[in-house]
C-alpha cells in the first residue's frame, strides 16, 4: 500500500490508513533528534555507506 500512496493512487480508506500509521509514531522515542551536527554527519555517512550510496 505503501508504494500506491506514493504514487498518489490510494483510496481516501487506504490514505486514512497510512496517514494514521504514520501518526502513530508521534508517541515513539525519537533516535536522532538530540544528536549534535557531527553526530548526524557521521550517521548519514553510514546510512549511505550501507545502502550504496
Amino acid at each position: 500500500m505503501a508504494e500506491l500512496f506514493l504514487a498518489g493512487k490510494c483510496s481516501a480508506a487506504q490514505t486514512l490508513k497510512v496517514e494514521a500509521w504514520y501518526q502513530s509514531f508521534n508517541d515513539e522515542d525519537d533516535h536522532v533528534s538530540g544528536l549534535d551536527e557531527p553526530e548526524l554527519s557521521k550517521l548519514e555517512d553510514r546510512i549511505y555507506k550501507r545502502i550504496g550510496l
